[in-house]
């Protein structure tokens, strides 16, 4: 795979977010039968961007693990604060929003030191 990582990040980030909606669809039994398929195929190019990217340097946990552990959380956050917006929310979804928030500034630290750059998202 002859891509940069910006693009390999870039491609993980937007299939991880399509792979959680097509879930979202399945687990509320919303989904037809080329979706099913559209999903196999989505987590086929997942396994292939986290062979790209972990070829590109190798970590004690690999950069794509990293990218995509931040992409999940991200997307749950996002659904977290959007139930608090929407006043929908309980006080556990609100304690997992933070605890989410924390455990997203620790994967952005641990990307930046890999990259050598500066650690300074409070944890």
């Amino acid at each position: 795979m002859n891509k940069t990582i910006a693009t390999l990040i870039d491609e993980l980030t937007i299939t991880n977010i399509k792979i959680y909606h097509l879930r979202e669809k399945m687990r509320k039994n919303k989904h037809n039968r080329e979706e099913l398929k559209k999903l196999q195929d989505l987590n086929k190019y997942h396994s292939q961007l986290h062979r790209g990217l972990n070829k590109q340097k190798p970590i004690k946990k690999t950069l794509a693990a990293l990218i995509d552990e931040l992409t999940v959380t991200n997307i749950k956050i996002f659904v977290l604060v959007d139930k608090v917006l929407k006043n929908e929310h309980t006080k556990e979804d609100a304690k997992k929003a933070q605890d989410l928030n924390r455990y997203r500034s620790r994967l952005c630290n641990a990307i930046s030191k890999e990259f050598k750059e500066r650690e300074d998202i409070k944890v």
